[in-house]
């Protein structure tokens, strides 16, 4: 075996480690893409869980939020701050999720049942006006979709109040 035989054979396996190399980084990077995706998910979770956590847990605090839905007025002013600095935050964290589906870092599913949850109440008067008065908090994109699902949106009874069952009732 000559030494031009033997560079060529120092040569091909040098290429097939570079192969090698570039296969297992692409590995690597799909999986720290994997990794990046169910991070932004579940911190998006989290944070949304935590937000709307307090309207469930304190009376005060529902029974404000349900009234706000129905327009602003019903509030009096440190009420209204209340009410837009928690769906300020809400808005932001709807538009974080909706930034990462746009970039590919959130799964279109779980984009799905933000937007759902969105659509469900964004029709509300209370939540319409709110969005009046902050949209320019959030981005030009976000603020469209949000308008959009206003437009083709019609809210959801969550907050359904008792229809025939009198107070005190067992039924």
């Amino acid at each position: 075996m000559n030494w031009d035989a033997l560079a060529a054979i120092a040569e091909l396996l040098g290429a097939m480690a570079v192969v090698a190399s570039l296969l297992y980084l692409a590995i690597q990077v799909r999986q720290n893409t994997r990794q990046a995706r169910l991070a932004a998910q579940q911190a998006t979770v989290h944070e949304l869980g935590h937000a709307l956590r307090a309207q469930a847990q304190d009376r005060e605090w529902a029974s404000l939020l349900s009234r706000a839905l129905n327009g602003l007025d019903a509030l009096d002013a440190v009420e209204r701050v209340q009410f837009l600095s928690h769906v300020g935050s809400i808005f932001r964290l709807y538009e974080s999720a909706y930034l990462h589906y746009l970039e590919g870092s959130l799964d279109p599913r779980f984009w799905r049942g933000f937007e759902r949850s969105i659509a469900d109440v964004i029709g509300y008067p209370g939540i319409t006006a709110a969005l009046a008065l902050r949209k320019h908090h959030l981005t030009d994109e976000f603020v469209a979709h949000l308008e959009g699902l206003a437009a083709s949106s019609t809210p959801q009874p969550i907050f359904a109040e008792p229809t025939d069952r009198s107070e005190g009732s067992t039924a």
